[in-house]
């Protein structure tokens, strides 16, 4: 479990989560209201403002260009809400089932209170199965 989570808040602009993304060295955070988890925002999210642009006799070929109105938009426009989440006593074992069964590869702690105090990723269930 890695402690450091990023969090933003619903009302956190496209143009800043993109921003925290690159000063973070991150590709997802938690959502917040107050402190309690709200959802999850992540770079697949982003790809929803990717636009599909069909060329005559050609697949459609994705062009990355983020709208220009990104300073307007919020997360709460693109986050998962209501994400699936493990407590600190969730175990390996259910964690990997989580995880399978959601097809995620990394899922966010929470308190008893719907804080998020980590973030556990499939990688730290494989280096705790070698362990």
């Amino acid at each position: 479990v890695t402690n450091k989570i990023p969090i933003v808040t619903k009302a956190t602009s496209i143009k800043d989560l993109i921003a925290m993304f690159q000063k973070n060295k991150s590709d997802f955070a938690a959502v917040v209201d107050g402190e309690i988890l709200v959802g999850v925002v992540s770079e697949k999210d982003l790809i929803k403002l990717i636009k599909t642009q069909p060329i005559a006799g050609i697949q459609p070929i994705m062009i990355k260009e983020i709208p220009k109105n990104t300073s307007q938009r919020t997360v709460e426009e693109i986050m998962t809400s209501h994400p699936i989440t493990v407590s600190e006593t969730t175990t390996v074992n259910d964690t990997i089932k989580i995880m399978i069964a959601n097809n995620l590869r990394r899922l966010i702690v929470v308190d008893s209170n719907k804080k998020p105090i980590g973030v556990v990723r499939l990688v730290d269930v494989f280096k705790k199965l070698s362990e």
